[in-house]
């Protein structure tokens, strides 16, 4: 056997698409592609930034006044027990899956969703169940998720707000699914990666509850994606013991380790991000309701991210980009059924590129 036939079999055999932002060299005039806050970065790390003196050339240090920000953030609802740091929400779900999910465990989560959470399983050697969201609306139903929760199910994945459609799932169902979860041995992961665009009384993280692990991260709605950070929220005592073994010993760089503690201070940032952003997407989704072809699916106001659909037959990617608009295309989720090519997750514009955009929309797909 050669080195290939070694690899996960899965593997050998799919192709995964990229994001188009990782590929696209194309130039543009708006971009609604990567969930990047429209807002930009916070001043406070700016200021930590632009005042130099972080040093490189030792291992970072620091992650416990990390820990301690983000805990003061919480308001003591959360335990420096309790938390994980990683490289983003992607980072703290690879440890998940490098600890919880050996060969053959079973995960249930969506189709569509993001990607990228369920390559971290499906690696792991675990056998994932996408369970197709109904079209045209692809909208999350915790309640018929949790009628698939057996005892066979190890974990089950839910994105809150849910990538691609920017929808929020109502906490009360999150408790109910996490109470199935309990029931039946299993754990419930609420991705909260774009989670700071909703309230933080709001977030699964306020349920208390031993069967959800939360995940958050500071890369959308704190404008920090460059920096790489995130973190977990895990109460089952066990569960955190695992990844306490396999998590990296340096989940954050210096960068990350010297910023993170100012900006966790200017709890008013997420807040001016949600207001923002839900008059942003309000002008965006009175464009998509002007073109005759076009159609957004529920989502949140509050949410940067929607996804848009053209009943038109070929490539709704590339007709934004012919415009000067990237997005990402529906080839970059599953579930989204065999004309995915019509379906783009679009991102919303910050203040300054709103006009151009809704300029570019009326010229290019209003009646």
């Amino acid at each position: 056997m050669t080195w290939f036939q070694w690899a996960p079999a899965w593997l050998r055999k799919e192709y995964g698409p990229e994001y188009a932002t990782l590929k696209e060299s194309r130039p543009v005039l708006v971009d609604c592609a990567l969930g990047c806050n429209p807002l930009g970065t916070p001043a406070s790390a700016r200021a930590v930034i632009e005042r130099g003196g972080i040093g490189v050339d030792a291992y970072p240090d620091g992650k416990e006044t990390v820990i301690g920000g983000i805990r003061s953030f919480w308001k003591g609802a959360v335990e420096p027990s309790q938390l994980i740091l990683g490289c983003g929400s992607i980072g703290v779900l690879t440890t998940i899956a490098r600890s919880l999910c050996g060969p053959g465990a079973r995960v249930l989560g969506m189709a569509p969703q993001f990607t990228s959470g369920l390559l971290a399983f499906r690696t792991s050697g675990s056998d994932v169940l996408a369970t197709p969201l109904e079209a045209p609306g692809f909208t999350p139903d915790p309640a018929r998720l949790a009628d698939l929760v057996t005892e066979e199910t190890s974990l089950v994945y839910f994105d809150r707000p849910h990538n691609p459609t920017g929808w929020t799932a109502p906490l009360d169902a999150m408790a109910r699914l996490a109470d199935r979860c309990a029931e039946k041995g299993a754990l419930l992961i609420s991705d909260e990666a774009y989670g700071d665009y909703i309230p933080p009384e709001q977030s699964a993280i306020t349920l208390s509850h031993d069967a959800i692990i939360c995940v958050r991260s500071f890369s959308k709605g704190w404008g920090l994606a460059g920096l790489r950070a995130g973190y977990g929220v895990i109460r089952d005592r066990k569960a955190m013991a695992l990844l306490r073994i396999v998590e990296d010993p340096f989940p954050l760089n210096s960068v990350a380790l010297a910023v993170l503690p100012e900006v966790l201070k200017d709890e008013d940032y997420p807040r001016r991000t949600r207001d923002t952003v839900s008059a942003m997407k309000r002008r965006v989704l009175e464009c998509v309701a002007a073109s005759p072809d076009m159609s957004a699916a529920p989502t949140d106001l509050r949410s940067p991210i929607m996804l848009l659909h053209d009943r038109r037959p070929g490539s709704l990617y590339e007709r934004l980009m012919g415009a000067g608009i990237r997005t990402e295309p529906g080839e970059c989720f599953e579930g989204l059924g065999e004309h995915c090519e019509q379906f783009v997750r679009l991102r919303v514009p910050g203040p300054e590129h709103i006009g151009r955009f809704e300029e570019i929309w009326r010229n290019s797909f209003s009646r």
